[in-house]
């Protein structure tokens, strides 16, 4: 065996992270489309922010998901952050707009 060769605990290692880190993934993704229909069945229209939201949500994690168990580029993950943060600036403004309303109201 030389030295390059990966020993079968690293093996074992990765094999475990990876199916963890998937298996929350996917728990993930299904928890936002159940919470964005519960939402629909709520209010009865699609035109919610937070339907939208979590739609939003579960794409960003499906984007992530071959960059975690495949590729493992950095560029993926940049581009994860920045939608993110894009997220939270809208996010942030959606609720200063209700506090807004409902101060006013």
């Amino acid at each position: 065996m030389s030295e390059d060769s990966p020993s079968v605990g690293t093996i074992i290692g990765i094999v475990l992270r990876s199916l963890f880190i998937g298996g929350k993934c996917i728990l993930l993704i299904i928890k936002s489309c159940q919470t964005s229909y519960r939402y629909y069945r709520t209010y009865d229209t699609i035109l919610q922010f937070e339907i939208w939201y979590f739609f939003l949500s579960a794409f960003k994690i499906v984007i992530l998901l071959p960059n975690i168990l495949i590729t493992v580029n950095i560029n993926y993950l940049f581009t994860n952050f920045v939608l993110n943060s894009l997220m939270m600036i809208v996010s942030n403004y959606h609720m200063h707009s209700k506090v807004i309303c409902a101060m006013y109201n």
